[in-house]
């Protein structure tokens, strides 16, 4: 398995967040015309975000791919506990490239609310 620090950074947080599930996917975008197929996902649950910080860290773990494999990341946060898109919630708007072979091994990723 191959890992990554993802900073998950939420525009327009205007009160803390508690109690909210985050839903990370890791998806390959190689084929065209087809839709992105999940290789991993991490649900965290129950988590807490402070409003002055807007920032939420976790490491993201996903299967060793060939690397001509493009990646990509995908994050919604429940904050209504629905399991779907609801308004309040936040999420990615853009395809969030994930590079294999960066020495940083972090991704910052922001999202935007519904």
């Amino acid at each position: 398995m191959h890992h990554f620090k993802a900073n998950i950074h939420f525009e327009d947080l205007s009160c803390d967040l508690k109690d909210v599930d985050i839903h990370i996917y890791v998806e390959d975008l190689s084929e065209v015309d087809a839709p992105p197929k999940i290789l991993s996902e991490s649900h965290l649950l129950g988590v807490s975000i402070k409003q002055a910080e807007g920032v939420f860290n976790t490491d993201v773990e996903y299967p060793e791919v060939s690397p001509d494999v493009e990646l990509s990341m995908r994050i919604h946060v429940d904050t209504t506990g629905s399991g779907t898109m609801a308004e309040g919630d936040y999420f990615t708007t853009s395809v969030h490239r994930i590079e294999q072979h960066s020495a940083s091994r972090q991704e910052d990723v922001y999202l935007s609310r519904i």
